[in-house]
């Protein structure tokens, strides 16, 4: 697992961009919860483009 990006959206909250394996989530941090947002492709074929 490897955490690629991070962005701050306010008050204690923050989006991540999280790579696992060959399969990236964009996933949405709280004070208190962590919430998988969408399932954003694979590593290999986003790298193509």
């Amino acid at each position: 697992m490897q955490l690629l990006e991070t962005l701050a959206i306010g008050g204690k909250r923050q989006l991540a961009l999280v790579q696992c394996g060959d399969e990236q989530f964009l996933i949405g941090l709280g004070a208190e919860t962590v919430s998988t947002i969408v399932k954003v492709g694979s590593g290999e074929s986003e790298k193509g483009r």
